[in-house]
């Protein structure tokens, strides 16, 4: 698994117009391999402090949607409306679940 990890500060007078902007780009990103999963996730006691997550089987894949002109213009978005705070491409060949933490 490969996840993409995006923590944006998306300023407050322009949260509908990138939540417009996040809602089309995803509906319309259908070429190449779909994520696992996607999500975007508000911070509860900053609400325009957002993060931004995607699972990928493979590097190769995420690599493939990095590249192309809908995940071009979600970043284009999150500067244009705001600032991108962090961004990692996180990787394991093992994932430990709570359980075996615990």
């Amino acid at each position: 698994m490969v996840f993409l990890k995006i923590v944006t500060t998306i300023q407050a007078d322009k949260m509908v117009e990138f939540e417009q902007a996040v809602d089309y780009i995803l509906k319309s990103d259908r070429s190449g391999p779909e994520s696992i999963h996607r999500g975007l996730y508000r911070d509860w006691r900053c609400h325009n402090a957002l993060l931004y997550l995607e699972e990928w089987q493979t590097m190769k894949d995420l690599k493939n949607h990095m590249s192309g002109d809908l995940f071009k213009s979600l970043l284009g978005a999150m500067k244009v409306l705001g600032s991108i705070t962090s961004a990692e491409v996180i990787s394991s060949n093992s994932v430990e679940t709570l359980e075996k933490i615990k």
